[in-house]
């Protein structure tokens, strides 16, 4: 499931170190502590990566609705 997501949405263009955790943690609900301990990395470290990645997909989908938006009120 996690692969379909990733490859149909925003995630896939994230940094492999933000998409790893995002998966993780939003698609297969997985706990911070446990994400830390799978990957061999501080819990802060987790934290940290999951809001930058959360950040950067809201930054590309609002890039996104703006460039649709643009196109759709011009005439051809």
């Amino acid at each position: 499931m996690a692969e379909v997501i990733a490859s149909g949405s925003g995630v896939s263009r994230l940094p492999p170190r933000y998409r790893e955790v995002v998966l993780l943690c939003d698609v297969e609900d997985i706990k911070y502590k446990d994400i830390a301990e799978i990957l061999a990395i501080p819990i802060g470290t987790v934290m940290s990566r999951i809001a930058r990645a959360r950040k950067l997909l809201r930054e590309s989908c609002a890039g996104e609705r703006r460039e649709s938006s643009s196109s759709a009120g011009k005439v051809k």
